[in-house]
């Protein structure tokens, strides 16, 4: 009995660490695995959805998950959408997704974008696309036969039992690694990945007319696309099969001919080739695309509307928006609360006035001019307010930005953007990326109104409600509303555009439409000529820098206004041993390097920077004499009397002075000392011509002692 007895406490020993290593394992395999958004994540997170949650369920390659916008789907038309989608997915891989998402789900439609049955992978595509498209799904007999099709043999282990692909990752983890425990269940509606951005590349989209004949589907393909089509027809679910517009090939064009020819074999099925089709839905090749596959984020909201359009007309499809037991519904009370913040008690839903006005009627130069209102919008992300603006369709030069109020990051596109879309058409942004074009009118000024409830929109054109109370929730962040231009999550500014604004006025809370409605504003004038600073300077005595601490600030200001005038005579005590900076006015701004900056390289080279180029000369005397005139955005640079370059350089203004012996961060905090040794430093509004450049250099009195 003892023996027995032992015998089990010892096998229960065996049991308890086998059991205790295999929760470890996976644990550990948790946080190794591949969370690619591209890939894996979403069949990963398809998973945590509690039961009837899809009504429509989109599947294919990046056709899907870059242009398809399941927020706008919800937003617009009530419709719950997911992506289940993998980068470069071939179209075996989409039919065993289908597989694997028909055991929890039941959708109501299914679309299929055929991209991964025209394009020709090979037996197997790469192997970074293998793990983007099986390691998502669970062990199951699917995924199995998934990676017998999809790998050669010798890679089949790999991707079953997963770990060997991505057990050396102990390098690259980051926090995200962790947040996908088996504990932790993501529900969200996915969002699209590539929301970010608003790049524009221009494309030629050819139809199926541009080509001869039809092309075959690779046998392959064809197996799997028409096993996909049976599955849907077993389970009785209706299949869309789509092709989101792009710049396909002649093979691939080709290849949808054979896929209109498949289609006819089955009764009641659809192939929608947007190629065919997508100037009627208003998407501009040469506006709307970010590569040539991918739809920037002026032309995904187009695309969903079609998509979105073409599936409450077809299917009777609940609308969820209104289902207050489905896990995406959104309760109106709680987008409407009040939260206490910094902002709460300007933007708040019941005290409507007016927090800001423009001066001035904003005519933007597209390169140096904009305004700040100081007003933050999204601070509290539940705070209301009503902004009434009145805009030209004229844009003279630069980009066609009105206002911004709007974060452009990696993943989180969100806030208020109005910009200029084509010649006749203005689009508004707001929320999180939801869109709504207004034509402007025959006089060309549009009167605009955005309100903004809790995280309820309603957008008005020349008096017409063009957006009725659409939810989009955002999250906080912290920009102020600028006019003529956006602005980086850093702080730079870009986009400056030549857009007029007329008026424009912020108020806190909710007005009403009959306020709204009435609003007239009076006409402002023109901006006003800045003044620009004086820039009359004598250095006395000389100056030496430590190459520690030891600075001097002129206090001039030299590209306040960035097309004044001025001169500037500097002469240096040159010694084999000094190298470093001399004078700066210069911005060390990542995005937009500018300004003037005098910097010794060796001992006889100095590098000199005016507006934005750059210049090197050569010197072989023990004092170097430097004039440098700037006239508007023309500049002239001496060396020892001699003229060394002419420099044509226009630049943005910013409010930085005049350095001796360092440069400044765009904080302010000086930096990059020198013990460079300034013997004369002298600036004046005065430009001399080049006789008096050259009488100057031959005085013997200008150098001066320097005092150590």
């Amino acid at each position: 009995m003892s023996k027995f007895k032992n015998f089990c406490k010892s096998a229960l020993k065996v049991i308890l660490f086998v059991g205790v290593f295999a929760i470890l394992l996976l644990l550990v395999m948790d946080v190794l695995v591949f969370k690619q958004h591209d890939g894996t994540l979403p069949m990963r997170n398809y998973y945590d959805l509690p039961a009837d949650t899809v009504d429509v369920l989109f599947l294919g390659s990046s056709h899907v998950g870059v242009n398809v916008s399941t927020n706008i789907l919800w937003d617009e038309f009530g419709i719950a959408a997911y992506n289940c989608w993998g980068a470069i997915q071939p179209i075996w891989n989409t039919y065993y997704y289908l597989k694997e998402c028909l055991k929890t789900q039941t959708p109501k439609v299914i679309v299929v974008d055929v991209l991964g049955a025209v394009v020709s992978y090979g037996e197997y595509p790469d192997y970074q696309y293998q793990i983007k498209n099986l390691l998502g799904m669970r062990l199951s007999r699917e995924k199995i036969e998934s990676v017998l099709v999809s790998a050669p043999k010798e890679q089949w282990g790999n991707f079953i039992i997963g770990l060997p692909t991505f057990h050396t990752r102990y390098n690259e983890l980051t926090q995200e690694d962790f947040e996908y425990m088996p504990w932790n269940h993501y529900t969200e509606r996915p969002t699209i990945i590539n929301e970010v951005s608003d790049r524009v590349t221009p494309q030629t989209i050819r139809s199926t007319d541009s080509v001869s004949k039809m092309e075959p589907l690779d046998e392959k393909q064809e197996k799997y696309l028409r096993a996909l089509i049976e599955l849907c027809r077993e389970h009785s679910i209706p299949l869309e099969l789509v092709s989101s517009p792009y710049e396909a090939g002649d093979m691939e064009l080709a290849r949808f001919l054979a896929i209109d020819q498949l289609t006819a074999e089955y009764d009641g099925l659809r192939f929608t080739n947007y190629n065919n089709c997508y100037q009627d839905y208003d998407i501009d090749p040469q506006q709307d695309y970010y590569d040539p596959g991918h739809f920037n984020t002026f032309g995904m909201p187009k695309y969903a509307r079609a998509i979105g359009q073409m599936l409450v007309d077809t299917y009777d499809l609940p609308d969820r928006r209104l289902d207050t037991n489905h896990i995406w519904y959104e309760s109106p009370d709680s987008e409407t609360e009040d939260v206490e913040s910094a902002d709460s008690d300007v933007l708040n839903k019941d005290n409507v006035e007016s927090v800001y006005t423009i001066p001035y009627r904003f005519t933007g130069d597209g390169f140096d001019k904009y305004i700040n209102t100081g007003v933050n919008l999204f601070k509290d992300p539940d705070s209301s307010w009503t902004i009434l603006g009145r805009i030209d369709s004229v844009v003279d030069t630069g980009d066609r930005v009105y206002f911004s109020n709007f974060v452009e990051e990696d993943g989180n596109m969100q806030g208020i953007l109005a910009r200029k879309v084509d010649e006749n058409h203005v689009e508004i942004l707001y929320g999180k990326l939801l869109g709504v074009t207004a034509e402007f009118p025959e006089d060309g000024v549009m009167t605009l109104a955005i309100v903004k409830n809790g995280s309820e929109y309603t957008v008005y054109a020349d008096g017409k409600l063009i957006v009725d109370h659409i939810s989009s929730p955002t999250d906080p962040f912290d920009q102020e509303l600028l006019i003529g231009c956006e602005i980086t999550p850093d702080g730079y500014i870009f986009r400056l555009s030549g857009t007029t604004v007329r008026n424009l006025e912020i108020f806190s809370g909710v007005m009403r439409e009959e306020d709204i409605l009435n609003w007239n504003p009076e006409e402002l004038s023109a901006e006003p000529e800045p003044e620009p600073s004086a820039v009359d300077f004598v250095l006395e005595n000389g100056f030496i820098g430590d190459g520690k601490k030891q600075y001097l600030d002129t206090g001039i200001q030299l590209y306040d206004v960035s097309d004044k005038n001025w001169y500037l005579h500097l002469v240096l005590d040159n010694y084999d041993n000094v190298s470093g900076t001399a004078i700066s006015c210069f911005a060390e701004d990542p995005s937009n390097y500018r300004g003037l900056l005098v910097r010794q390289i060796d001992a006889e080279t100095y590098g000199i920077t005016v507006g934005q180029e750059y210049v090197s000369v050569s010197v072989d005397t023990r004092h170097v004499v430097f004039d440098i005139i700037k006239d508007v955005n023309h500049y002239k640079v001496y060396v020892n009397g001699e003229l060394k370059a002419e420099i044509e350089s226009k630049i943005r203004s910013w409010d930085g002075t005049l350095l001796v012996c360092a440069e400044r961060l765009l904080n302010g905090e000086p930096f990059r000392y020198s013990n460079e040794r300034v013997r004369n430093l002298e600036i004046s509004s005065i430009l001399p011509s080049d006789n008096e450049i050259m009488e100057n250099y031959n005085l013997t009195n200008d150098v001066n002692i320097i005092l150590k």
